[in-house]
This record gives structure tokens, C-alpha cells and sequence, in this order.
């Protein structure tokens, strides 16, 4: 009768933990900025949907993997040490840089990377994503028209400039007379 109840308990519990696991599961998929965990070696063990969209892969070609086949070897080479130094030193780590998603398109994003550390002493690494791209084309926008104001600028200076020496060249002409 014991082991009967206990067994109950147990699954009981099983079920509570699934519940919860789902539970924050929906929450995490439902947040817009890409969301993911990984492990000590930098394989993703949680991926959001906004992590597979920006990719456009699916959570089983993302799940245990780092990505290393995916992704450029500079963007990867420069996640992976952000990752080990967030591991090792347990430092935050925000970090403004591309990636290369879905369709080979390339996004500007900031990324904070935090370190947890678990009961048993397992680090795992969680970081969110803010995709920056459209603020970016909007600055490079922004400079470009600068740019453009500063250059007619010069140039309606140096015609004025040109105007006041014309004058002055036809009042000494005048004063000659």
C-alpha cells in the first residue's frame, strides 16, 4: 500500500514539473527577442521560437548544437569566446554585434550573456537578443543625409564667399573709375 501512494507522489510530481516546464516554456516562446540557454560548452539546450525565426531554423537543427556549421567563423568565433569568458569568469557580457539569420540576411544585435549556476554546480549560459538592425539603417541614414547638409553647406559657404570677393573685385573696379 506504501509503494502504491508513493508512486502516486511521484507522479504527481512528474506531472507538476511537466506542468511548469510547459508552463515556461510558452512563456519564454511567447517574448519577442530571441531567448536561448546553453550549456558549459556552448551547446544550446533552450531555444525560443524568436531564436529560430531570426535564424530561420527549426529547434531540433539548433537543440545540442553550437551552431559552429551554420554561422560565419568570425561571428561564431567571437560568440563562443563571449561565451567561455562569461563561463569561466561569471561576468555579464553585453555585446553589440552581427549575425547572419535567416536567408543570409545580417542583423545588428546586443546581446547580454549571464552565467547560472545550478545545485549540482552545472554553469549554464542564458542570453537574450535585441535585434538593433532597423535603429542601425536608421543611424547610417540619419549620417548620410549629415553628411550631405555639411557638403552643400561647404558649398553655399564658398559660393557666398566667392560672392563677397566678386564684390569687392567690382568696388575697387568702381573706385578706379
Amino acid at each position: 500500500m506504501k509503494n502504491n501512494k508513493k508512486t502516486k507522489s511521484d507522479n504527481a510530481k512528474i506531472k507538476e514539473i511537466n506542468l511548469s516546464r510547459k508552463f515556461f516554456d510558452n512563456i519564454l516562446n511567447l517574448i519577442a527577442d530571441p531567448i536561448f540557454v546553453k550549456d558549459a560548452d556552448s551547446k544550446f539546450i533552450f531555444a525560443n521560437n524568436s531564436l529560430c525565426d531570426m535564424l530561420g531554423m527549426k529547434k531540433e537543427a539548433i537543440i545540442g548544437k553550437t551552431l559552429g556549421e551554420s554561422l560565419p567563423k568570425a561571428e561564431m568565433d567571437l560568440f563562443l569566446k563571449n561565451d567561455r569568458m562569461v563561463i569561466s569568469s561569471g561576468k555579464d557580457n553585453i555585446s553589440e554585434e552581427p549575425l547572419t539569420g535567416k536567408g543570409g540576411k545580417i542583423f545588428n544585435i546586443i546581446t547580454k550573456k549571464t552565467r547560472y549556476v545550478d545545485e549540482e554546480g552545472n554553469k549554464f549560459l542564458i542570453g537574450i537578443i535585441h535585434d538593433i538592425t532597423l535603429r542601425k539603417n536608421m543611424e547610417l541614414e540619419l549620417q548620410n543625409k549629415i553628411n550631405e547638409l555639411e557638403r552643400i553647406n561647404k558649398l553655399m559657404v564658398g559660393r557666398e564667399l566667392k560672392m563677397l570677393e566678386l564684390k569687392q573685385e567690382i568696388n575697387k573696379l568702381k573706385s578706379k573709375k
